[in-house]
């Protein structure tokens, strides 16, 4: 099945200073995550970032904090329970029944229309062996929820440690996907009102 942006929200883990700091290729994974956080705002899809205390995981980065939705602090590096508090209104209120009575005798195109469920939740972040991994194992718990990673949106400071993150999560049931299959799914068409915008981001991002 393929990905939708009316059906996702996004999910920031912890790109913070001191995080960034024991990675090695900051400047490319920054590079990707404020695309990705792009791509969210030309499909209006909503988006949360969910950080750890700055004591331990060093300052927010504005660049990327400053454009989410939503913004949650928490000390746990599973940040499943937060991000449930978050997501669960916008599935719950598009998983609302469809009016009776009257409404529903209306032409079809003075009716209003049913939002989709937002349950596709894409979690981007650092770390892949910690906060991803954690906050993705919980969230798969629950039904109700897809979790899709996007890979080249999340790194370890250790390449083994995010390999065998990822190895887990698609084992558990989680999709894989990088930013550029995200976008050319949630695009869809070549002759979308997006098209340009999306191709214009793709084309400037590093090899």
């Amino acid at each position: 099945m393929l990905l939708q942006a009316q059906q996702a929200q996004l999910i920031l883990l912890d790109w913070q200073s001191q995080q960034m700091g024991a990675l090695a290729d900051k400047a490319g994974l920054l590079q990707r995550a404020r695309a990705l956080q792009q791509l969210a705002a030309i499909f209006a899809v909503p988006s949360c970032s969910a950080q750890l205390p700055e004591a331990f995981a060093g300052a927010w980065l504005p660049e990327l904090v400053r454009q989410a939705d939503t913004h949650i602090t928490r000390s746990p590096y599973s940040a499943a329970c937060e991000v449930a508090h978050s997501v669960l209104p916008l599935i719950e209120a598009a998983a609302k029944p469809a009016p009776k009575g009257n409404a529903r005798s209306l032409p079809k195109h003075l009716q209003k229309a049913q939002a989709e469920p937002r349950n596709d939740l894409v979690l981007a972040g650092c770390y892949t062996h910690t906060a991803v991994l954690q906050t993705a194992l919980e969230l798969l718990d629950n039904e109700d929820y897809s979790l899709i990673i996007v890979l080249d949106c999340c790194a370890s400071p250790r390449q083994r440690d995010h390999d065998a993150a990822l190895d887990r999560l698609a084992a558990q049931g989680a999709e894989l996907v990088s930013l550029e299959m995200l976008a050319l799914e949630w695009l869809a068409d070549t002759d979308s009102r997006h098209a340009e915008a999306v191709h214009g981001l793709l084309a400037a991002l590093p090899s």
